[in-house]
């Protein structure tokens, strides 16, 4: 059995878009630390040399694959952690299918870049804090908006603002687009929305069991039609 390969990616950034300072997170955050270990847990994270060299050890319970120019050797760490390195995206890339399962891209900047694209969503903490002028050592994150538009407010205990950004629009967002379509189509063609007042309970069961019954009928004629392409 084929096992499906996902992509997402996650990441903190400050008021200016900054990702890292010295080689390090500019900040110290324990609960974004602890939102990072709950969205990682059990899979594959990605990463640059740079940025796993930045770890204070191997992470427990995810199997880490690096891209990095370097010869390293493939390990196990004392703790049971499988860790790849692979000199190329490509590389990379096939190892993280080989391996299926959720992939959590981890950073840094230029990994961002070339792993985004193959990305569902982004995962972003926003930092409340800024931390004045830019350095030479400091890093930013790439430009990701336009890649994914839809905004998914994410729900913390601890008080940050984490927003999941979507590469697409989520089925509920679909749903809520085309209510607000409909709700406008009825508010043009009989001059009024669900607000109305004229009508009684009876007549609301009514119209609900019309509805209900083209339903049925539509779902009847997709029957017959799958029916149909299956003898032909």
């Amino acid at each position: 059995m084929t096992t499906t390969t996902t992509y997402n990616a996650i990441v903190a950034i400050d008021k200016q878009g900054r990702i890292g300072r010295h080689g390090k997170l500019p900040w110290s955050s324990p609960a974004d630390m602890r939102h990072f270990a709950s969205r990682t847990k059990y899979a594959i994270v990605l990463m640059g040399r740079k940025t796993f060299d930045s770890l204070p050890r191997v992470l427990e319970h995810r199997t880490h694959v690096i891209l990095s120019k370097d010869e390293r050797p493939d390990h196990v760490s004392s703790t049971g952690q499988f860790v790849f390195f692979r000199k190329t995206v490509e590389d990379a890339q096939q190892s993280c299918q080989i391996l299926g399962g959720n992939v959590w891209v981890i950073g840094g900047a230029e990994i961002y870049k070339q792993f985004l694209p193959l990305c569902e969503s982004i995962v972003v903490t926003h930092i409340p804090q800024s931390f004045g002028f830019c350095h030479e050592s400091d890093v930013f994150m790439p430009e990701f908006s336009s890649q994914f538009p839809h905004a998914d407010p994410q729900l913390s205990e601890d008080g940050l603002k984490i927003v999941r950004y979507w590469r697409t629009q989520g089925v509920e967002e679909k749903i809520i687009e085309q209510i607000r379509a409909r709700q406008a189509a009825g508010a043009l063609k009989y001059g009024t929305t669900m607000r109305r007042d004229d009508l009684s309970v009876g007549d609301w069961m009514q119209h609900a069991k019309e509805e209900m019954l083209d339903a049925a009928i539509y779902l009847q004629k997709l029957q017959d039609v799958q029916a149909q392409l299956k003898t032909s």
